[in-house]
This record gives structure tokens, C-alpha cells and sequence, in this order.
């Protein structure tokens, strides 16, 4: 546990370096995100920086929400590393019906919505493709 002026950081801490005896970083986290911790008076935290994409060890395609749709989902994966990503909608005759990502993301947490109310009632299946590795979750659509 560390300390920023009262306020309590609870996380594993993974790394300490220090440039000098005054000045220093340490590096931590849990499996709710990561933090680095920064002193310039050897001890007392002067900063935190809570990353904007949480600390991510596996790649995973999460079930989209709602699911079955009428119209609209939220689609939810992460990435551990920065890479190339496909992120697409294909019927289950193999087409693809939308591409939703194509191109280059960070790694991280990353969100889309998709707005569905163009495409017909049926099975299809989202594909996330990056850094080799591929997930699919079936969607539903009603109407």
C-alpha cells in the first residue's frame, strides 16, 4: 500500500527505481489496472498516474451486451500489446457485414458500439483479430 497526501493506493508493486536519492518511480498494479507512483523528496508521493488503459495480460472478446439486439450493442475487448486489430461482424455465411476496427490500436481495454438497425434478424458472429490471435462470440440480432 502506498500514500499520496492521506490517500491510500492498495496495488502489487511490481518495480522501484530510483535516479538519485531524492527522485523515484515505482510501478504496480492489480488486475483492476496499474499505476505508477513518482517521489522528488525521496519518500513522499508527489504524483499518480493511473493509466487510461488498464494493465492487460491476456487478449479477450467479451459476450456484446445486449445480447440479442434490435439495434444497438456495446462490444468490449482488450489487448495486451499494441498491435494491428480487426474488429468485424460476419453473417454465418462467411461475409463480412461490417467492419467495425482496422487498424492500429494501443493495448488496453477498448469499447465500440455498434448500431445494427440496417442489418436483418439472425445469427452472426463478431471476429477479433491481433497480433495472431483470434476470438469470436456469436451476437443475435431480432427484430
Amino acid at each position: 500500500m502506498a500514500q499520496e497526501s492521506g490517500v491510500s493506493v492498495n496495488v502489487e508493486l511490481w518495480e522501484v527505481y530510483f535516479i538519485n536519492d531524492s527522485e523515484g518511480w515505482i510501478v504496480g498494479g492489480d488486475q483492476d489496472g496499474g499505476v505508477i507512483l513518482h517521489t522528488k523528496n525521496g519518500g513522499v508521493l508527489t504524483g499518480v498516474d493511473e493509466r487510461n488503459n488498464k494493465y492487460v495480460k491476456n487478449y479477450g472478446l467479451e459476450q456484446n451486451y445486449p445480447n440479442p439486439l434490435n439495434e444497438k450493442t456495446r462490444i468490449e475487448f482488450k489487448i495486451p500489446k499494441k498491435g494491428h486489430v480487426n474488429l468485424s461482424i460476419y453473417n454465418q455465411s462467411g461475409q463480412i457485414v461490417k467492419k467495425l476496427v482496422n487498424t492500429e490500436l494501443n493495448e488496453g481495454e477498448h469499447t465500440r458500439i455498434w448500431n445494427a438497425q440496417d442489418i436483418s434478424a439472425g445469427t452472426y458472429f463478431l471476429h477479433l483479430e491481433s497480433n495472431g490471435i483470434i476470438s469470436v462470440q456469436k451476437l443475435i440480432i431480432i427484430k
